[in-house]
């Protein structure tokens, strides 16, 4: 009775996470002029539109995912229209996090969708029409895959898994910032996996990368393009006019002011991601080191590359938003008395509602 009672509870706050997180990122959705960026890929998209075909730039505008979805998805393009395609697939990770509950834990996840359904990125950037909400769903679906296969070690795990490697690719070209990352939280599990279902997923994530990029064989030359594009964006990562310093992220997420004064943090996400980490290493959970190792190593590598977009972060904040749920209860464990537990709930509660605030400020002001 217990166990029900906490998954429906569990349940229950990821459905108002789901619900608080459409109300944050649906309303006006073309009430702001479109940036540059997003009118590149909403021209580029217009193009596979009209002519009902895509061929992949090396030089610029990053893969197919996103003319692909949209197609799937917009009918007449507008600026609204446009921005619900990432939106979708920023919600989708509310919908994605269930599967990791035998790993994190279920208020854990709970607490997780929650803080990925305020984050003022996660709200602001999820309305660009750009890759990065695609690529983020895609990173955390072979994350969901990969868990799910290491609670049972089943082909169709694997290949699932492979599928996201290859969308992660056919998404954008920083998609191999995760993948070392994700190999790093891998390779420190120390586990061996069984070769046919490595190549398994290895054989999806090609099939999934081919066919896209070919446009489902209508470019032949779109495959090797993929590859080749890494010879200029080697060039474009030493800054070509986005140069920021190491810092930049963390100054970003922690605390800043904006040129009006007004104050920007996401400390709350961060801080438990901390809590999240001590906990990991204490009590020697899987699927939270990886998180853990993941995080820091994909924020790393991110720091160092003097290219930096402000929206780059995302991928930071995913796993630093699946580790705050981890720490939050860690929090909680650690205080044992219900009072004191009330007190720290509030807390959270006021924090995030302060989140809130800033993500309405952000997206609509």
């Amino acid at each position: 009775m217990m166990r029900s009672a906490t998954a429906l509870g569990s349940l229950a706050v990821l459905v108002l996470a789901l619900l608080l997180g459409g109300a944050l990122r649906f309303p006006d959705l073309g009430l702001k002029p479109m940036h540059t960026d997003e009118a590149v890929q909403a021209a580029k998209f217009i193009e596979a539109k009209d002519t009902g075909r895509y061929r992949y730039d090396p030089a610029e505008y990053h893969g197919p995912t996103l003319p692909l979805f949209s197609l799937l998805v917009v009918g007449e393009p507008s600026e609204s229209a446009l921005r619900r395609v990432p939106v979708l697939f920023s919600l989708g990770m509310l919908l994605l996090l269930p599967g990791l509950r035998d790993g994190l834990g279920r208020w854990e996840c709970a607490v997780a969708g929650v803080l990925l359904a305020v984050s003022p990125m996660f709200v602001y950037y999820s309305r660009y029409y750009i890759h990065e909400s695609l690529l983020v769903f895609f990173t955390l679906a072979v994350m969901v895959s990969g868990w799910r296969y290491a609670v049972r070690a089943h082909w169709g795990w694997a290949v699932l898994a492979g599928m996201g490697i290859g969308l992660m690719h056919a998404t954008k070209e920083t998609c191999i910032m995760a993948y070392a990352a994700m190999l790093a939280g891998v390779l420190a599990q120390r586990r061996r996996l069984p070769i046919r279902h490595l190549a398994a997923g290895l054989v999806a994530a090609l099939v999934v990368s081919v066919v896209l990029f070919s446009w489902f064989f209508t470019n032949p030359f779109g495959p090797l393009d993929s590859i080749w594009t890494y010879a200029s964006y080697l060039v474009r990562s030493e800054g070509s006019g986005h140069e920021k310093p190491w810092y930049y992220y963390g100054w970003l997420m922690f605390f800043h002011r904006d040129a009006s004064g007004a104050v920007w943090s996401e400390g709350l996400i961060l801080a438990l991601a901390v809590a999240g980490m001590v906990r990991a290493r204490r009590e020697c959970l899987p699927l939270p080191r990886f998180l853990a190792l993941y995080t820091v190593v994909i924020a790393a590598i991110y720091s160092v590359i003097p290219y930096k977009t402000p929206w780059l972060a995302m991928n930071i904040l995913l796993g630093a938003a699946l580790l705050a749920g981890v720490g939050m209860v860690a929090v909680l464990r650690g205080l044992r008395r219900p009072p004191l537990q009330a007190v720290a709930i509030a807390c959270f509660v006021l924090a995030s509602a302060q989140l809130v605030q800033q993500s309405h400020r952000a997206g609509f002001r």
